[in-house]
């Protein structure tokens, strides 16, 4: 039985966007539950939590004083340098886990292609809903996934968490007023600067990145234009004589250099002549003066910025002039 074109595409849509919505929410379950998921937390609090008020009360057996007060701070501090080290963990895991993602959901759109080879009149549209959709989603995962961000943001949660272990350690070796106040201060620098150091670093890679997609655009555009000079050709003249002025056209057979004609010129002889239409399989100039009076025959040339056309038989065509 065969489904209806539209009906099938409306399934497919259905089916895509339904495996991506199961997958955001059961795949990495540590990471959707953390607090910031990836984002950068909130500055330091001012008003301890009842948690840290009732830690305090119980390591120092004070409810107020200096040495209270300094036990708040630094677990303040401490509570914020876990925030960045969740944030920074989830956000690293968020872009691993979305390198998998995108390359589960081409594979599956690949595979959902082949199998409806068999699948009669309603194949065509169908295909077209999957690789639309597919598209979209295995691009929107490709947009999360940086490799070098996700490593700028594992090198930052672990000297985050270094840096507050250290800051534990000094305390409960010597938990006095002057202690906790120290390690408090000296967490809060290291964090920041492990903080301002990432920002910096994502800045960056947005910038590299950037680049390196004005050059894959460049590349591209190299390799199209060699895989078209390695196909063009130029053949006959149409007419092959005229006079100054007269339109002739150049056949151009297997090629098309619409997508060139900011970069195209031809030459009669070493004369430049006025290119006025470019059509698939040939380009049309009109004919310019006469270089030579005395010479009535001359080659006709055609260049893609600096690269010459070859032509299709053994010679260049040739203009004769009237």
């Amino acid at each position: 039985m065969h489904l209806r074109p539209i009906r099938a595409g409306r399934m497919m849509r259905v089916t895509v966007a339904s495996c991506v919505l199961i997958g955001l929410l059961t795949s990495s379950c540590g990471t959707i539950g953390i607090r910031y998921l990836g984002i950068r937390p909130d500055a330091l609090d001012t008003a301890p939590s009842t948690d840290i008020t009732k830690w305090c009360e119980t390591e120092t057996g004070e409810s107020r004083g200096k040495t209270f007060a300094g036990c708040v701070r630094f677990y303040q501090t401490v509570e914020w340098a876990d925030h960045f080290v969740e944030s920074y963990r989830s956000r690293a895991t968020l872009n691993e886990w979305s390198i998998y993602a995108a390359g589960t959901v081409a594979l599956g759109a690949l595979a959902t292609i082949g199998g409806l080879a068999v699948a009669g009149e309603a194949a065509s549209q169908t295909a077209g809903f999957v690789s639309v959709g597919s598209g979209f989603t295995s691009g929107f995962f490709g947009f999360l996934d940086n490799k070098t961000r996700a490593g700028f943001y594992t090198q930052a949660a672990n000297d985050i968490a270094t840096a507050r272990a250290e800051a534990v350690n000094e305390v409960m070796a010597n938990r006095t007023e002057g202690k906790y106040w120290e390690q408090a201060g000296k967490l809060y620098v290291e964090v920041t600067k492990k903080v301002n150091w990432l920002e910096t670093q994502r800045k960056e890679a947005a910038a590299k990145a950037d680049v390196a997609a004005q050059i894959d655009q460049l590349n591209k555009r190299i390799d199209q234009l060699n895989s078209t000079l390695l196909s063009a050709s130029i053949g006959q003249l149409v007419p092959a004589n005229g006079k100054q002025g007269d339109t002739v056209t150049l056949m151009t057979p297997g090629s098309d250099l619409r997508p060139y004609k900011d970069s195209l010129k031809l030459l009669v002889g070493e004369t430049s002549a006025e290119i006025t239409q470019i059509e698939l399989g040939s380009v049309r100039f009109k004919i310019p003066a006469k270089p030579i009076a005395t010479q009535p025959t001359y080659e006709v040339r055609l260049r893609v910025g600096n690269m010459t056309i070859a032509p299709s038989g053994t010679e260049a065509p040739k203009l004769t002039y009237k």
